[in-house]
């Protein structure tokens, strides 16, 4: 039940949300794609590419503070919008 209202209040969105939402979401798709691109080409993680693999793991656990800050962001044009 909460999972239907969820879908519909997305499904229902306002265009300036949904379109913020959604160039989140391919931001976030592209810094967990560009984490995994570093890590394989890295491979074990030396002295030398601990860096690297620091950078990698920033890129990849970034998305979900960006992903909260979004859905804060597309509330708020939401209640604006209404």
């Amino acid at each position: 039940m909460v999972l239907r209202k969820l879908l519909h209040r997305i499904l229902n969105m306002c265009n300036p949300a949904w379109g913020a939402l959604k160039g989140t979401l391919m931001l976030c798709c592209a810094m967990v794609f560009c984490a995994f691109i570093i890590l394989v080409e890295i491979g074990p993680v030396s002295i030398d590419t601990y860096h690297l693999y620091l950078y990698a793991k920033e890129l990849a656990t970034a998305p979900a503070g960006l992903l909260l800050i979004a859905a804060i962001g597309t509330v708020c044009i939401e209640e604006q919008a209404e």
